[in-house]
């Protein structure tokens, strides 16, 4: 997975107009993703960076990470609600910011994308580019079931869906990990562990998975243009190039 990320750094790069550029890491986590995409880009461009989750301590960590790999990009730390995240203007900061990078990786399969997609389109400005990476679905379902199920019903992840519960104060609720299609095609379907909990269905996590296939127009359809994509050989992961659509800029070469 990390010749797939370096791949798209290194296309970003190549798409944004020189000059001054911002990155903005929303959900950064630790930060290690948006450090290496620094250490690929061109040395003395000036560049500044927002690490933007909802954890404090990730994003001083990710700050971190950044400034020991680039201590010559400035850096500044947001903490937000990916469900409700405040304007453009707020996230980026003081100054002007005429070309951004939207970096939401890792992100996509655990937030639907009818709220995360056209967040990003909306975020996103002329001379901007997204950088977005997923979980994906090698065949449609039911037929990849058997080998994506797995990774989500084991004894690791069943421990880690009960420890859920019980910080809920429901340990003894009875759980459940199943699947279901989220299109008549099966192109993306969704894996969810649930539980019963006061007699409601309660979501303790979701993972969905899409067909490669099925990227270009799931994007389109909210109003962002693919121009880079990257998918690994057993198609389980991918990491895609994105602008807003109708609005004119550099392109990136695909892979």
């Amino acid at each position: 997975m990390a010749a797939l990320y370096d791949a798209a750094f290194e296309a970003a790069w190549s798409a944004l107009d020189a000059g001054p550029m911002t990155y903005v890491g929303l959900g950064c986590g630790g930060g290690a993703k948006d450090a290496r995409f620094f250490t690929l880009g061109p040395a003395g461009q000036p560049a500044r960076y927002v690490a933007a989750d909802a954890s404090p301590e990730l994003v001083a960590t990710a700050l971190a990470a950044v400034a020991a790999a680039r201590p010559d990009v400035t850096g500044r730390g947001v903490v937000f609600d990916l469900m409700a995240p405040p304007p453009r203007d707020e996230l980026l900061g003081p100054g002007e910011h005429p070309r951004v990078v939207w970096s939401c990786l890792g992100i996509l399969p655990n937030v639907d994308a009818d709220h995360l997609l056209p967040l990003l389109a909306r975020l996103a400005g002329p001379r901007d580019v997204v950088l977005l990476s997923t979980n994906l679905s090698p065949a449609p379902h039911p037929d990849a079931v058997p080998r994506i199920v797995r990774q989500y019903d084991n004894d690791e992840a069943r421990a880690w869906y009960q420890g859920a519960l019980a910080a809920l104060g429901a340990a003894d609720a009875r759980l459940t990990v199943g699947h279901r299609a989220l299109t008549p095609s099966g192109a993306v379907w969704r894996v969810e562990a649930t539980a019963e909990v006061a007699g409601r269905r309660l979501e303790v996590f979701h993972s969905d998975r899409y067909l490669p296939e099925a990227m270009p127009g799931l994007f389109a359809q909210h109003g962002l243009t693919l121009e880079g994509a990257w998918v690994a050989e057993d198609r389980e992961e991918g990491t895609y190039l994105l602008r807003v659509t109708d609005r004119p800029g550099p392109g990136a070469s695909s892979t």
